[in-house]
């Protein structure tokens, strides 16, 4: 902060207040306290005086404005001999990290080191508006990583489940994802000096901790997670050892994988990063000796979807003439899930193959089941029975 302005903060500050405590403990100023020139304004550099003396010159000019500059931080109250002025004074400070703390309408001086640590990201004036957007004023040193992560990820909000659809999304390019790029977003994450704060609000809500932390594993096993925890009966032995141990946290981790899918704007994106995850996974191999009901409710890969869609196909040709309730409601469950989807359909091309091929599935249950109730064939009374059995019914086998 340049002179002219600190002067004019005084300034400021002492047409309200006759005493003025100011402790610069990098003695940014300490040189040049002394030639400070404010009108009617007494410096008293307290590291250099006994604080009875002070506090006698105090009482004894009443109607006199003080600045009480120190090198030194300010004393804890109970080893305070100027307690009693200091409570009727008004506390200054003009460093950076001060100024930048009141800035930003934090209440507490303790967070000055936490600031410090974090000039890269400060350093910028966009970033350090738009976090003043988030913040409030009783935020520790982890609300603010965990803000400063989201202002750098451009997250809708400062919360870890908005911040990873972002973060993997910078993977994927026309639908394609490759998580072994270097991206626009982690860089800026690792060159802000965030990534240990990014990896400790993983470790803290889903539990994932590794001697290195990667993007690709934790999406590995996040994915994976949300597959076991679907899945009925065991799970693939090959894929066990991906399953986030903390069953509470894994819990965390299923609910931020369906709102990832679920998320209008970054629903595509999951689709390639989960496609991509599952031929890592060699997940066809796996998926073979698992039934549909065994994998009903499992909706983290599109393998899953593809392989009901075959297992249904195949048990309708061979249940010719048998009930289809069971496969039409596996059929509907699938629907409202997230692969065949109808409200994803319109803007993705294979959501909208595979509802497709849930139609064809159904109009074969349909078909299948018309030609049963018909199998010896047809016989109508007169030309007219025919016409009205076919208007009502018959048309459908076209």
């Amino acid at each position: 902060m340049s002179h002219s302005k600190i002067l004019n903060n005084l300034a400021a500050i002492f047409a309200e207040h006759p005493i003025v405590f100011w402790h610069d403990m990098e003695s940014e100023f300490s040189e040049v306290i002394d030639d400070f020139a404010l009108d009617g304004v007494r410096v008293i550099r307290m590291d250099d005086e006994p604080s009875l003396g002070i506090k006698l010159q105090i009482d004894g000019a009443p109607n006199q404005r003080w600045l009480l500059y120190s090198n030194q931080p300010e004393p804890a109250r109970e080893k305070d001999w100027l307690l009693d002025v200091r409570l009727r004074a008004k506390a200054f400070r003009a460093d950076a990290t001060s100024m930048l703390l009141e800035d930003l309408g934090l209440s507490s001086m303790s967070l000055r080191p936490h600031l410090k640590e974090r000039a890269k990201f400060l350093r910028a004036k966009d970033r350090v508006a738009r976090l003043k957007r988030l913040v409030l004023p009783n935020d520790t040193a982890k609300d603010l990583d965990r803000k400063m992560l989201a202002v750098v990820a451009r997250a809708d909000e400062p919360e870890l489940f908005a911040l990873l659809p972002r973060i993997y999304s910078a993977f994927v390019t026309h639908d394609v994802a490759d998580l072994s790029a270097p991206t626009k977003v982690w860089q800026e994450i690792v060159a802000n000096d965030l990534e240990p704060a990014f990896w400790a609000l993983v470790r803290e809500q889903l539990g994932y901790h590794d001697p290195q932390p990667g993007l690709q594993d934790l999406l590995v096993r996040v994915l994976v997670t949300d597959f076991c925890r679907g899945l009925s009966g065991e799970a693939p032995r090959q894929l066990a050892h991906f399953v986030l141990t903390d069953h509470a946290l894994a819990a965390s981790a299923s609910v931020f994988v369906s709102h990832w899918r679920s998320n209008i704007t970054h629903f595509a994106n999951y689709n390639a990063c989960a496609n991509v995850v599952a031929q890592e996974l060699n997940l066809n191999s796996l998926l073979g000796s698992l039934s549909t009901e065994q994998l009903i409710e499992c909706m983290t890969f599109e393998e899953v979807e593809l392989r009901i869609v075959q297992d249904l196909k195949k048990r309708i040709i061979d249940g010719v003439g048998a009930n289809m309730d069971v496969v039409r409601g596996h059929i509907s469950r699938r629907r409202d899930g997230h692969w065949a989807n109808p409200l994803l359909a319109s803007t993705h091309e294979r959501t909208k193959a595979l509802a497709a091929c849930y139609d064809a599935l159904t109009a074969a249950v349909d078909f299948f089941a018309l030609k049963a109730e018909h199998v010896e064939g047809f016989s109508f009374a007169d030309a007219l029975a025919a016409f009205t059995k076919y208007r009502d019914e018959l048309f459908r086998f076209d």
